[in-house]
């Protein structure tokens, strides 16, 4: 590969003037982002993998969650299946992965301070959208080798994948 063209110096006071120093020089340390360096390998889904294998065996797929009930010695989850019927389960625990929002319209028992919860947090519109590529062309045409974009444009970040180097396809994520 050719060595590039060096391009006009930026003027020093565009630079500082910029958005950037606001939010986006910091971006990844705000509490609702994770560092880079945290990513399983193998990519986010290993989290969801690894829950699989070992307890899959008690999840309950396409199932309503109806009542989170606490008990003397744990929690009680009252569901409704696919085939409509009601069930309960009873469990020491339960993990929870109901975005935040939701579960305050949920019949439950939770302490004043968990029902407050939702609401002390700050929610954005937001949309992700993933685009797969027939070629990685951030690798092959600019050496883009994963990270964080910022774009002037409605999309404002484009995230390029820090996994799968060289192989044929990728999925970056717009957002």
């Amino acid at each position: 590969m050719a060595a590039g063209a060096l391009g006009e110096t930026l003027d020093f006071g565009e630079l500082l003037g910029s958005d950037f120093w606001e939010y986006k020089r910091h971006f990844s340390h705000f509490l609702d982002q994770n560092p880079t360096l945290f990513q399983p390998v193998g990519g986010m889904d290993a989290i969801v993998r690894g829950f699989a294998e070992r307890v899959g065996h008690l999840v309950r797929y396409g199932c309503v969650v109806e009542q989170v009930r606490r008990t003397g010695e744990g929690v009680r989850i009252v569901y409704r299946g696919r085939d409509g019927a009601e069930r309960t389960v009873p469990a020491d625990f339960a993990s929870c992965t109901i975005p935040a929002p939701v579960p305050k319209d949920i019949p439950n028992d939770f302490s004043p301070e968990t029902r407050a919860a939702p609401d002390s947090l700050d929610f954005v519109d937001a949309v992700k959208v993933a685009f797969q590529a027939k070629r990685r062309f951030w690798e092959e045409d600019v050496a883009i080798y994963g990270g964080l974009f910022w774009t002037d444009n409605d999309i404002t970040q484009i995230w390029y994948p820090c996994n799968g180097y060289h192989r044929p396809k990728g999925v970056s994520v717009g957002a």
